[in-house]
């Protein structure tokens, strides 16, 4: 069960609620609000959720190049990529791109080839390198006879 900052704080904030009365607890109940609004008082308009699901749409709008071109040309008053990520539980523009399943034909290339890994074979015609696999393989096999395996 994943719980969201905003959970968390509204869990302690009603527990402290339903202890006696006090001048701590009342003081407890002023920090935690207080806290638990920082960091949303900017993006108070929405849920993290909807943010989220925000993000997907501008995305798909704007078909940016990198992280940085999104947050250049996203829309007035949206949270950037990384507060999205982070209300997401994400912390990367990967993950945040992977968890929305958002087209990467956009992408830049590289952005596209760490996504999509590729197999590669390499040959070498080097004749230094011939040799010593002629010389190692000769090596095995004076190594097998004189062992006896």
């Amino acid at each position: 069960m994943n719980i969201k900052r905003q959970e968390a704080f509204d869990i302690a904030i009603e527990a402290i609620r339903k202890l006696p009365v006090s001048e701590k607890n009342q003081a407890a109940v002023e920090y935690l609000e207080a806290a638990r609004n920082e960091r949303y008082i900017k993006y108070s308009g929405k849920t993290p959720d909807e943010w989220v699901a925000d993000f997907i749409v501008q995305y798909e709008t704007i078909q940016p190049s990198s992280a940085d071109d999104y947050d250049l040309r996203r829309r007035q008053g949206s949270p950037s990529w990384v507060t999205i990520a982070r209300y997401a539980g994400l912390s990367t523009w990967y993950e945040l791109v992977s968890f929305t399943g958002v087209s990467r034909e956009c992408l830049n290339r590289k952005f596209r080839l760490k996504a999509e890994p590729r197999e590669w074979t390499v040959r070498s015609t080097s004749h230094f390198l011939e040799e010593y696999i002629k010389l190692k393989e000769h090596i095995d096999e004076v190594f097998r006879v004189n062992c006896g395996e």
